[in-house]
């Protein structure tokens, strides 16, 4: 399967990098809105600094944390990825009411960061 910008469609979503807690997670995400103009989000597991920096409350998968490639269709750039010799790791799958996935990490990382692709 040959990849085009046009039928995967892939982009950074999102890059994450793994915090020890809540309070260092809120410090970093505070500091890069800070010096930035970002909106500070904060969420659940994780605070976000404007749309695409999220600061994990603790460590999360990666070495260093995870960067968030989306694509039109997670089923397809799978396919796509497959045929490049990548693997997913099967119990990170989020699927959407639907059956169609939402999101699923890759089997590998790049620089210390998990990788995942999600539908966006």
């Amino acid at each position: 399967m040959e990849n085009t910008n046009n039928e995967l469609g892939f982009r950074l979503a999102h890059i994450g990098v793994n915090a020890t807690d809540r309070a260092e997670a809120e410090k970093i995400a505070q500091l890069l809105c800070s010096v930035f103009d970002f909106e500070y989000k904060p969420g659940k597991s994780s605070v976000f600094s404007g749309a695409v920096m999220e600061v994990m409350s603790g460590n999360g998968r990666g070495t260093h944390g995870h960067i968030g490639i989306a694509t039109v269709s997670c089923e397809k750039a799978e396919e796509y990825l497959k045929s490049k010799g990548i693997g997913f790791l099967e119990e990170t799958r989020k699927v959407f009411p639907d059956g169609t996935t939402q999101a699923i990490y890759l089997d590998l990382e790049i620089g210390g960061f998990a990788v995942h692709i999600v539908k966006g």
